[in-house]
């Protein structure tokens, strides 16, 4: 019965041991600049979609067709596309480092430009404030030109005990 067993298992392998035919190229051949070009776009779509899909929207951008409507493609050709660059490992490989590349240097320019601009808010802020503290000075600087006195409490005896403070510069 074991012989058996090993028979029908050893011959299951064997059904199952087929040959992969290789991706033919797309009759709608996309060039690897613009199939870069596509994967970064979706790489953005999907970064924005996650990020404030209501933006998209307010703007009037569909997630699910920007990219087919902005290279003019339909969904069969990048899914063909897509399959016949993703059989091709080290090609798809160094495509994807290209859009990496770019989506860092994206990133860093926007963290610049937005390290500027908070930059200038907080020295707006800051303007602001300070105007904003000259001029309660300027208004208020009658009320708070004699210190009230204090009461400060012996924690032994209970009593409380009135001390004048004095800020005078006379000594």
């Amino acid at each position: 019965m074991r012989g058996l067993y090993a028979l029908f298992l050893g011959f299951m392998c064997l059904m199952s041991c087929q040959d992969i035919p290789p991706v033919e190229k797309p009759d709608n051949f996309i060039n690897q600049k613009t199939m870069e070009n596509i994967l970064y776009e979706s790489v953005l779509i999907s970064s924005a979609r996650g990020y404030n899909i209501a933006q998209l929207k307010l703007l009037g951008i569909q997630p699910e067709t920007y990219i087919y409507d902005k290279f003019d493609i339909d969904s069969l050709t990048y899914a063909k596309n897509l399959a016949y660059y993703t059989a091709d490992v080290d090609a798809y490989k160094s495509l994807n480092a290209k859009v990496l590349e770019r989506v860092k240097a994206e990133l860093k320019v926007n963290d610049s430009i937005e390290r500027v601009q908070k930059k200038e808010q907080d020295s707006l802020r800051t303007l602001k404030a300070r105007e904003v503290q000259a001029k309660f000075k300027q208004n208020d600087s009658a009320k708070f030109k004699e210190i009230p006195r204090r009461l400060i409490t012996d924690t032994f005896s209970r009593k409380k005990i009135r001390v004048k403070e004095d800020f005078s510069e006379s000594d």
